[in-house]
């Protein structure tokens, strides 16, 4: 989930009530029943399933969901899932997901399926190709699947169905994009040959997912790049960057707000270039004034757009770790955890937040 990306700004993310709440709440805070509307407030927690340990964390952090890989970053799979598997993808820890799943869902904890959409390393059958029939391999050596492949779209879709049919609650797409490595891709080809069809292929991949989704009475998220709200890395001399960004990805946050029940910036403070969102010289070291702007700027965006129920629509993924390769980079603990979560609250418009560490260590 961590982006990483070879172009700037996506590197590989009652006013007054709302403020009260964030002082009450943060630090700390008691989980308390879910709800059909309550806000989702989520920590991701990968592949472990130590209820014990993921409940301390989310009675520390005052948060009442979790999301666990069902399609990790390497396409293998949760054990559990009603779908064929190969060789390859299936995910085998020696853990009891069906035990943890149920524990969940008796303590009246909100379920996130993550599905790494589109990033595979199990399937080269329906991983695009380059001319000479090989594999297409980005710069960390991963392959990538067509979105535009009636195959992917069917593999995909099976595998979100099938989470929420063993229980989950909601299926949230990551990498969900074209990665930023190939840019054209097939040079000459109308599949990939235009910024909007890649955005086409995108949103039509998203709109299938979804219909299938809420079919079984799911909720679906979707992960988007910091750098596709806009204004949010355009620089004196990148005018048009987060537009440039936004259609290498395909991806567009307002179709996608429109058509997900909720959207997921990763706005990351670490994944900000310097002098991003608007001047800030470095983003890292101020987490709130990051996370602040940001969500002034996806709250501009999505209004002027009229976006409906935004309080319910925006649930930002959060930095919970320490950007360690950064030459100036500031440790994240759990201050700097709250301080981005007041910034949310702060920001008058949703309640909603996703805390992310790639291995799931919370401070």
């Amino acid at each position: 989930m961590v982006p990483t990306i070879a172009f700037v700004g996506c590197q590989d993310s009652n006013v007054s009530t709302m403020q009260k709440k964030s002082e009450e709440s943060i630090p700390g805070g008691t989980r308390s029943d879910l709800k059909e509307n309550l806000p989702i407030k989520s920590i991701y927690v990968g592949n472990i399933t130590n209820f014990q340990k993921i409940s301390d964390t989310l009675e520390r952090y005052g948060a009442n969901a979790v999301v666990i890989d069902v399609k990790n970053d390497f396409g293998k799979l949760f054990p559990e899932l009603p779908v064929t598997y190969n060789k390859k993808n299936r995910f085998v820890p020696n853990n009891n997901f069906k035990t943890l799943l149920q524990k969940l869902k008796e303590n009246k904890i909100y379920a996130i399926a993550r599905v790494v959409a589109l990033r595979e390393s199990t399937r080269d059958d329906l991983c695009i190709k380059k001319e000479d029939g090989s594999v297409m391999i980005d710069k960390e050596k991963m392959s990538w699947m067509d979105p535009t492949d009636e195959r992917v779209l069917q593999y995909l879709e099976e595998v979100c169905t099938g989470a929420i049919k063993i229980g989950f609650n909601e299926v949230q797409l990551d990498y969900v994009r074209f990665s930023s490595h190939f840019r054209l891709y097939r040079k000459g080809s109308d599949d990939h040959s235009t910024n909007r069809s890649r955005i086409d292929a995108i949103n039509n991949l998203i709109n299938r997912i979804g219909n299938s989704v809420h079919k079984l009475g799911g909720k679906l998220s979707v992960c988007v790049f910091g750098c596709t709200i806009e204004g949010s890395v355009d620089t004196p001399s990148k005018k048009r960057q987060t537009e440039e960004s936004s259609q290498i990805l395909g991806q567009d946050y307002i179709e996608i707000a429109k058509m997900a029940d909720s959207i997921c910036p990763m706005i990351y403070p670490s994944h900000y270039p310097k002098y991003t969102p608007l001047g800030i010289k470095d983003p890292d070291l101020e987490p709130y004034k990051t996370v602040s702007i940001s969500m002034k700027l996806s709250n501009n965006m999505l209004e002027s757009a009229s976006v409906k129920n935004l309080e319910s629509k925006v649930r930002p993924y959060l930095q919970a770790f320490t950007a360690k390769w950064l030459k100036t980079h500031l440790q994240y603990g759990k201050k700097e955890i709250d301080d981005q979560i007041r910034a949310v609250l702060d920001s008058g418009t949703t309640e909603q937040w996703g805390l992310f560490h790639m291995a799931g260590k919370y401070p």
